[in-house]
């Protein structure tokens, strides 16, 4: 989660927005998992990033290759922008 909102502020311009939030919800994602999970998001206007680097994210150190993140500074695991919401 701190990755998330730290991606969110770090690639989304001053006059930008984020946002997120949690909530109870139904378990929708993993039929064998529990009955009810939280479900985290994070939302932002930031540069968001490739269908092709979307693929990629989840990879350890993975960091796109475009300019525009290239441009902000930092060595993370995976998810280094979001998709545009």
């Amino acid at each position: 989660m701190i990755n998330l909102v730290s991606n969110a502020t770090k690639y989304t311009p001053e006059e930008g927005t984020t946002g997120g939030g949690a909530e109870a919800s139904a378990n929708k994602w993993d039929p064998e998992g529990s009955g009810k999970v939280v479900h985290f998001w994070v939302k932002d206007n930031g540069i968001g990033i490739s269908p092709e680097d979307q693929a990629k994210i989840f990879q350890k150190f993975f960091r796109s290759e475009d300019q525009k993140a290239r441009e902000a500074p930092g060595n993370r695991p995976g998810l280094e922008t979001l998709p545009r919401a």
